[in-house]
C-alpha cells in the first residue's frame, strides 16, 4: 500500500538531507526523524512507510540500511515517546505522531532561565554547517548520534553484505559472521560459490543424462528437486532399469508400458528397484556387512 505524504515536501529541506546522506555524514537515528519531519507537521499524525524512507536513503547514499538496523533505530524513538504509533497498517507502514526531542525535556521552574533558553534558541545560526556540527537540525531539536563502536558495527555490516551480494549469496540479516574477518569471511564465499558450481555442474549432468534417454524434467518441479538428492550412478542405474522395463515401449493395444517415466524414474530411485539381489547368500551377506560401522569393536565382552 502507498501511503500519501501530508504536505508538500520542501525541496530545500529535503535536498540538504539528500545531500547529508550522499556525503554519509549522517546518523540514522537522525535521519530516520527528519525524513519523517518531512512528511507532515510534528503533532498531527502522519502516515508513513519505512519501505520508501529507504528507497529515499538507497537514491542518495548509494546502498540502504540494513532492516534490522532500521527497524531497532525506528523502535529507539518509539520507546523515547518521540514516535507514539496511532495504528500498524504492516510491517513497514504506520499512523504515527511525531514529537521533537525537546517535548520530552522538563520544564524548568525558573521563568528566567525558561526566557533565556527561548532567547537563546531564538539566536542560533541557520547555516547548514553549523547545525550538522551541534546536531541541531532545521526544528532546533537535538538528535544524540550513534556511538563510534555502533558506527563501525554497522559499517562492517554493510561491508559483508556488498560482499555477499557479489557473490550471489543472500544471508540473514542475523547469520552474517561480524565475529569474523573480512579476509576470511572472503575466503569462506569462495568455498561457498566454488561448492555452489560443482553442485550445479552436478545437477546438470543429471538432467542431460535423462535428456540423452528422452526423459526431461523441469529443472524448478518438487519432483526434480527429489531427484537432485540421489547421485548421478544411482540415476544410471535407474535409467538402465527403466529401459530393461519397457522404456517407451508401447503394448499390444499403442498404449506405453511406463505411462509417466519422470514419476516412474524417482520412484523407482526412491524405493531402489534397481537393486539386483545376489544369488548367493555369501554375497548378500558381505552387502549387509557394508552397511555396517567399521569403526565399532567387534568384541562387546
Amino acid at each position: 500500500m502507498t501511503l500519501k505524504a501530508s504536505k508538500t515536501l520542501s525541496p530545500r529541506t529535503e535536498k540538504e538531507l539528500a545531500f547529508f546522506l550522499e556525503q554519509n555524514t549522517i546518523p540514522l537515528t537522525q535521519a530516520l526523524w527528519e525524513w519523517i519531519a518531512l512528511q507532515g507537521k510534528i503533532g498531527t499524525q502522519i502516515e508513513i512507510d519505512l519501505e520508501e524512507f529507504e528507497q529515499f536513503v538507497t537514491k542518495h547514499r548509494g546502498t540502504k540500511f540494513a532492516r534490522w538496523w532500521l527497524k531497532k533505530r525506528f523502535k529507539w524513538l518509539i520507546n523515547h515517546r518521540i514516535i507514539q504509533v496511532i495504528k500498524e497498517f504492516s510491517s513497514t507502514a504506520y499512523r504515527i505522531v511525531l514529537r521533537p526531542f525537546d517535548w520530552l525535556k522538563p520544564r524548568k521552574k525558573n521563568s528566567q532561565n525558561h526566557l533565556q533558553n527561548c532567547n537563546s534558541s531564538c539566536d542560533l545560526t541557520t547555516s547548514n554547517d553549523q547545525s550538522v556540527r551541534d546536531g541541531v537540525n532545521n526544528n532546533n531539536t537535538y538528535i544524540p548520534k550513534i556511538s563510534e563502536s555502533e558506527r563501525e558495527e554497522l559499517g562492517k555490516i554493510l561491508e559483508v553484505v556488498k560482499l555477499c551480494e557479489q557473490y550471489g549469496y543472500q544471508p540473514p540479516i542475523t547469520k552474517i559472521p561480524v565475529n569474523l574477518s573480512i579476509a576470511e569471511i572472503k575466503a569462506s564465499l569462495e568455498q561457498w560459490s566454488s561448492e555452489q558450481y560443482q553442485e550445479l555442474e552436478r545437477r546438470y549432468d543429471i538432467l542431460k543424462i535423462c535428456a540423452d534417454y528422452g526423459i526431461y524434467y523441469h529443472p524448478h518441479t518438487t519432483g526434480t528437486q527429489e531427484l537432485f538428492s540421489y547421485q548421478i550412478e544411482e540415476v544410471e542405474l535407474a535409467i538402465k532399469h527403466f529401459i530393461k522395463a519397457g522404456g517407451f515401449e508401447k503394448r499390444g493395444n499403442g498404449k506405453p508400458i511406463i505411462s509417466n517415466p519422470q514419476g516412474w524414474l524417482i520412484k523407482c530411485l526412491r524405493e531402489c528397484w534397481y537393486f539386483t539381489w545376489p544369488d548367493k547368500v555369501e554375497d548378500f551377506f558381505n552387502i549387509l556387512g557394508n552397511l555396517l560401522p567399521q569403526n565399532i569393536p567387534r568384541d562387546y565382552s
